[in-house]
């Protein structure tokens, strides 16, 4: 009996989570996570990149993107120990890849990783998804 209602009380309580997360957010932060949830992987990395190293818009794409993808690869294993304990709660979201799961990836990122680096990072491991970034760390 009480597995019929486990899935649907699981979802609330993840939903209630990251309304949290996302609510705690001021108007600015919230556009711009919703602006990042938009964009593509590569184009992530190039706003991490410009983001790393403002000099960079000097760049070629393919610069810019290879770079990105090295800042990403250095921050990713702290991202791991940081996400990966609340997975299930983030995975439990009414949408995902909304941005209320980037929201709450953002909550765990900020204050260990560069502030401006948290977003376009917190949109790209909700991007590749959070059971991949979760399985390597296994």
């Amino acid at each position: 009996m009480y597995g019929y209602f486990a899935a649907p009380l699981v979802r609330l309580v993840g939903w209630g989570t990251n309304r949290l997360f996302y609510g705690a957010l001021d108007l600015k932060d919230r556009l711009e996570l919703r602006r990042l949830n938009r964009l593509d992987e590569s184009s992530l990395l190039v706003e991490i990149a410009h983001r790393n190293n403002p000099p960079a818009l000097l760049q070629s794409s393919e610069d810019l993107v290879r770079y990105g993808r090295q800042v990403a690869n250095r921050l990713l294993p702290g991202a791991r120990r940081l996400i990966c304990p609340h997975r299930q709660t983030l995975l439990s979201a009414v949408e995902p890849q909304g941005a209320d799961v980037v929201a709450g990836v953002f909550e765990l990122l900020s204050g260990n990783v560069p502030t401006s680096l948290a977003k376009p990072l917190a949109a790209l491991i909700v991007r590749r998804g959070l059971a991949a970034l979760c399985e390597q760390a296994q």
